[in-house]
């Protein structure tokens, strides 16, 4: 018999969602939350949809968040299972997950939980950071999430509570030259060569690690792109670098931002331009809520070497973390897969948390 988790995960995987296309998995999930918990415990804002369960006023609330939105790839086995293992675009990054919620809601619309439920499903989290449909969401829902108790994001952790999250921002470091024909270049300046003491350095630059108890997390800061004008047989007047920085939970985005322009500023840089920018997630381990989450999966809490949603939710004052049965590993990956029993050993340590641990 196919378990619940899995039933939904294939009616998510039937459904194509690449980032900027998801009406038609909203549309889905709207109607399923309806008929799970009630048409008037559901609310959309664009392609963002949360169900709710409130079970007793008295009790503290526990959002369950997952992106719906995919990013492209190919997959030779989409919606196929071998050996154990559930083939599919999304299905690790992150259906799985949302899947996970589905069921999670049927089951408790019949057996009470011990906390009070929102259950979001969101658009464009593969997106750039203003893009992403959690955004306006919380525009207008913010002061109704801001009591919970916590927020758990089923992203891919291959059931590992993985707290906070680093913040990470992307810029545009340019570099101006004069332009000149190749084959006389003391004409011009060539602005790629005024870009080598800046790669010189980011060639030496090692990680920074942050450590909170028991948690490390290591800030770095990469070139991931280079962009110049003109043709191979030109020197060119412009050139630009996208550089990466992932900075550590606590550090705001204005002193990430002010690091990297003075770092750029330093190197000979003579335009930063930032393009997104997202900030870190709190590191709660003092909340006992997560305390019993990372008991009851028999797993060592991880630091989360990489941004997720946690952040927002940390934006409006709510404990966040990361704990899903995706492998980080497959996210964005050819051939992605989810191994289906870690899917349901997901199921099974959230039903009993949200029972109350029983």
């Amino acid at each position: 018999m196919t378990s619940r988790s899995r039933h939904y995960l294939n009616q998510l995987l039937a459904i194509s969602s690449l980032t900027g296309h998801e009406k038609q998995i909203a549309d889905m999930t709207e109607a399923l939350c309806a008929e799970l918990v009630g048409a008037p415990n559901v609310v959309r804002v664009g392609h963002t949809v949360m169900a709710s369960l409130i079970v007793n006023p008295a009790y503290e609330t526990i959002i369950l968040a997952g992106h719906l939105d995919t990013v492209n790839s190919v997959n030779q086995f989409h919606g196929q299972e071998l050996s154990g293992k559930l083939y599919g675009l999304g299905t690790s990054d992150m259906k799985g997950g949302d899947a996970v919620i589905f069921a999670l809601l049927e089951h408790f619309s019949t057996h009470s939980p011990h906390y009070n439920l929102r259950c979001i499903f969101y658009d464009r989290e593969e997106g750039p950071y203003l893009e992403n449909g959690l955004g306006p969401f919380m525009e207008q829902y913010g002061a109704e999430l801001q009591t919970a108790q916590l927020a758990i994001c089923l992203e891919p952790t291959s059931n590992r509570v993985q707290i906070g999250c680093l913040g990470t921002l992307h810029a545009l470091v340019v570099f101006h030259g004069v332009r000149a024909h190749s084959a006389r270049p003391w004409l011009g300046v060539n602005a790629i060569h005024r870009a080598s003491q800046l790669l010189t350095a980011l060639a030496v630059c090692n990680p920074v690690d942050y450590r909170f108890g028991e948690l490390c997390y290591r800030e770095v800061l990469s070139a991931t792109t280079a962009e110049f004008s003109g043709a191979r047989n030109i020197v060119p007047d412009r050139f630009a670098l996208n550089l990466n920085y992932r900075f550590a939970p606590g550090k705001s985005t204005d002193q990430a931002c002010a690091e990297l322009e003075a770092f750029a500023r330093k190197h000979g840089a003579d335009e930063v331009i930032f393009t997104d920018v997202s900030p870190s997630g709190n590191v709660a381990l003092d909340n006992p809520a997560i305390q019993e989450l990372i008991s009851l999966s028999q797993a060592a809490a991880e630091a989360k070497q990489a941004w997720t949603d946690v952040a927002r939710f940390a934006a409006l004052g709510i404990d966040a973390i990361n704990f899903g049965p995706g492998i980080p590993e497959m996210a964005h990956k050819e051939n992605e897969y989810i191994e289906l029993d870690a899917l349901e050993r997901n199921y099974a340590v959230m039903v009993r948390f949200l029972a109350g641990g029983s």
